[in-house]
């Protein structure tokens, strides 16, 4: 799913050129390429990135929206990089739209790169 022409080409296009930002920015790539959730979403038919998300009430845009045909379950991922704080409410949101637009089954969770 991620190659490395796609990743020289964000880097490319965010303008990082300090080599110990390059190489952190790749060790946490590859991490999250042995992680379960990546296995998972590289086994998926349908997933969104940047899926919209606009209203009354709610406004953003989901990192990651994908479906789970084995667990039968729509998956919100949230990235973040740093420190993590609290994001269980936009989250929460999150799912409580996707729901109430008739997606079933919603989980939600952060992923640390």
């Amino acid at each position: 799913m991620l190659h490395e022409t796609q990743i020289e080409k964000v880097l490319d296009e965010y303008a990082i050129d300090d080599s110990g930002t390059i190489k952190k920015i790749k060790m946490h790539i590859e991490a999250f390429k042995h992680s379960p959730i990546y296995t998972t979403i590289c086994g998926t038919k349908e997933k969104f990135c940047e899926f919209p998300i606009e209203t009354k009430t709610v406004c953003g845009s989901i990192n990651l929206l994908y479906y789970d045909e084995k667990k039968k379950e729509w998956g919100v991922v949230d990235f973040k990089t740093g420190c993590i704080r609290d994001h269980s409410v936009q989250l929460e949101k999150y799912v409580q739209v996707l729901q109430e637009n008739g997606f079933q089954s919603v989980r939600s969770e952060i992923v640390k790169i």
